[in-house]
């Protein structure tokens, strides 16, 4: 399916676009000469400065349990002076914290291999939204960057999480910024496998299940965006990108809008009910994640450690799922066979108080939905948005 919607306010024309473009192109002869690196050290040394114009070399970086040298000695979240619950809602970030304005940051080749477990190991993880690096300053532009997760593919790890709560891997905000060519892929959350059929909303949680979601970008207290040429890769629950006006009492930050993405594709998972209903927790994803759910605290995933495995855990857990768990709130009856649903979010969520989303070739690939628009959205620009 492709959306050719518009509804563009008057004050709206796409060709603030190429304003943006034009103003990329400013800011870039506007900054220092590059400078070159080759470290992620040296990347987190610079991560507050403003001015600048960085150029990591091309490469594999790895962040893990080993490179905690690389942030100074601990993880930076342990020094977060809000912890608990309070920690996401002040944006403690876990990694980076791109703090500086008018930079210009040019990964291009480089990708940073990223293990999960190092989320085990930040300090301030409470919360709904916690936080793993803030790109934030105004007028920043991050070009090139390949993220990639690096999880254990028997379940031990995979709910990736910002337990007990829920995480976003990169938080954007400030004014005036650019992704571009950016690649991120996400591998593993606390519920997974299972969608929204119990994930949306807490009436439609599964009773005695830890739920911990891990979504890609959060878009909060953002203004005049950018993301061209960005491809996102989700196997885990949350939504790819989420859009949020600012939060309360952050009023440094501007009201969210503005927000265009084009030339970019964002990839989820589905599973169908029949595979469901058949194997549960059995069985693994296209990117060779493994299904996995914790239930009165006993992990069935995989080949986990501690945890009950492969067949024996989806025939120790089929009696549970289909006594307990074979319905929710909204949904009274036994899950119904020859369907297919998403085990990620939403492709691109938006919600109260944005004033305005532009999309122009986006392809979304088996996420919950395309394009979710709430009431609260002040207009939107929709052309060639192919949802399959």
């Amino acid at each position: 399916m492709t959306a050719h919607w518009l509804a563009v306010p008057a004050q709206c024309h796409p060709s603030a676009m190429l304003s943006m473009l034009g103003a990329v192109a400013l800011l870039t002869g506007a900054v220092a000469a590059p400078s070159h690196i080759s470290s992620i050290k040296e990347l987190y040394q610079l991560q507050g400065g403003s001015g600048q114009h960085v150029v990591l070399a091309p490469g594999v970086y790895p962040i893990n349990l080993h490179t905690v040298a690389d942030f100074g000695g601990a993880w930076p979240s342990a020094s977060c002076p809000h912890l608990g619950a309070s920690c996401a809602a002040h944006s403690c970030p876990a990694l980076f914290n791109f703090s500086g304005s008018s930079n210009v940051w040019d990964m291009t080749g480089a990708t940073i291999a990223f293990d999960t477990a190092v989320l085990g190991a930040y300090r301030c993880k409470g919360g709904p939204h916690g936080t793993g690096s803030v790109l934030g300053g105004d007028n920043n532009v991050w070009r090139g960057l390949t993220w990639q997760d690096v999880a254990p593919l028997d379940g031990s790890l995979d709910y990736a999480g910002f337990s007990p709560g829920s995480g976003a891997t990169f938080l954007l905000e400030g004014t005036g910024h650019v992704l571009e060519g950016l690649r991120i892929s996400l591998r593993g959350s606390g519920l997974y496998g299972f969608g929204a059929l119990y994930g949306k909303g807490s009436s439609n949680s599964m009773p005695g299940v830890r739920k911990s979601k891990r979504s890609l970008l959060a878009i909060v207290g953002a203004r005049d965006i950018l993301l061209n040429d960005c491809h996102f890769d989700n196997s885990a629950f949350g939504h790819l990108i989420h859009i949020h006006d600012r939060t309360a009492g952050t009023t440094a930050l501007p009201h969210t809008g503005n927000i265009t993405v084009v030339n970019s594709s964002i990839r989820g998972e589905v599973r169908t009910t029949d595979d469901l209903i058949a194997h549960g927790v059995g069985g693994v994803d296209r990117n060779g994640v493994p299904f996995r759910v914790e239930y009165n605290g006993s992990l069935f995933a995989g080949g986990a450690p501690g945890a009950v495995p492969g067949a024996a855990g989806q025939s120790a857990f089929a009696p549970i799922f289909k006594e307990r768990l074979d319905r929710t709130a909204h949904c009274l009856g036994p899950i119904a066979g020859g369907k297919a649903f998403g085990l990620t979010e939403c492709g691109l969520r938006f919600y109260d108080n944005v004033s305005f989303v532009s999309f122009v070739n986006v392809t979304n690939y088996q996420t919950r939905c395309g394009a979710c628009l709430g009431a609260g959205i002040g207009g939107a620009l929709v052309d060639r948005l192919a949802v399959r």
